[in-house]
């Protein structure tokens, strides 16, 4: 390291002077930006955002809103950033309809806020039919199973 190199950081250093301490009566209420840096000094030092959000604070003269969060309406289609249809079933559950090239495919997928996980499938079309078929069949035995279940209650109460 030369000198040059070590005095510039030096002047660095010397470029900000922390006021001394005074007695409560003495000290100022307003702040001035010496005493305002010695406290972020002091307790962190701030992020670029927070920064940025307290200059456009400061330049507007209001204090911005936090972002409300979008509420979710179930069943409804909606439109992602890339311009594929989606349907929310639950809050952090979505089915999406994908077009890759010239194949259409179904994705069922867990959303934690905005971003996909890993907990999910992909059908193609084919894949969805079949799965519509055996769907039915699933219903149509249930509801038999119901009714005999019913059947059953009944006879055991005579």
């Amino acid at each position: 390291m030369d000198q040059s190199s070590v005095r510039k950081k030096i002047r660095v250093k010397t470029l900000v002077k922390v006021p001394v301490e005074t007695k409560r009566s003495e000290r100022k209420t307003n702040n001035s930006p010496t005493q305002i840096y010695s406290k972020v000094q002091k307790d962190k030092k701030p992020t670029v955002a927070e920064n940025l959000k307290q200059f456009k604070e400061d330049i507007t003269g209001r204090k911005e809103e936090p972002k409300k969060k979008k509420s979710s309406v179930v069943g409804a289609i909606m439109k992602n950033e890339d311009g594929n249809k989606y349907f929310e079933l639950e809050e952090d559950l979505r089915v999406s309809e994908t077009v890759l090239g010239k194949n259409k495919y179904v994705d069922v997928r867990k959303y934690f806020g905005d971003k996909p996980s890993k907990k999910g499938i992909t059908l193609n079309t084919n894949q969805i039919d079949e799965l519509r078929k055996i769907g039915q069949k699933l219903l149509e035995r249930a509801k038999e199973a119901e009714k005999n279940q019913e059947d059953l209650e009944g006879e055991g109460s005579e």
